[in-house]
């Protein structure tokens, strides 16, 4: 995979981080997301995904204005 392809990819994977991560909260912030239990199940699983989300944005920031090196590279 070339330089070029490997930017790219890494820019659209951190284009839909973000907006799933902004979306989820909100859809939490103004009480759109689904209170049915038969729902809950995703709900959940969308929760977690986007604080791991938020986790990986904010370090990634951390190391970027911060400290002195990044530690995730594609």
């Amino acid at each position: 995979m070339e330089l070029y392809q490997k930017k790219k990819l890494k820019n659209l994977l951190s284009f839909l981080v973000v907006t799933n991560t902004l979306l989820f909260l909100v859809m939490a912030y103004f009480h759109m997301l689904s209170t049915d239990p038969k729902s809950a199940v995703f709900v959940d699983f969308w929760g977690r995904f986007t604080v791991y989300s938020l986790w990986f944005i904010c370090f990634e920031a951390y190391q970027k204005y911060v400290g002195n090196e990044q530690r995730v590279k594609l």
